[in-house]
């Protein structure tokens, strides 16, 4: 049996909602990144990078294990979605 990949399972605008949602409840920077890159890979990164105004390959480097994006680079990706940070997170 493979890795289990959450962007397999996140089909619409909704889940990917709901999925980021959650993570942002749990108030933890890296699990929110790691979601954001599930989300931006469900989505189609080109999509998504476009919907940023980023180009493909910033968005990935913002997103692997080892960045560190700021407040208002994770504030504009959540934008693409639709949803706002109710509390900081990090």
């Amino acid at each position: 049996m493979g890795k289990f990949n959450a962007a397999r399972h996140l089909r619409s605008d909704e889940a990917i909602a709901d999925y980021l949602a959650q993570a942002i409840k749990e108030g933890d920077k890296n699990l929110l990144c790691t979601c954001l890159k599930d989300a931006a890979r469900a989505r189609m990164v080109n999509k998504f990078a476009e919907d940023t105004g980023l180009n493909r390959l910033e968005c990935w480097r913002l997103l692997e294990d080892t960045a560190e994006p700021g407040e208002k680079t994770i504030a504009k990706m959540m934008e693409t979605f639709d949803l706002r940070e109710e509390q900081p997170v990090g």
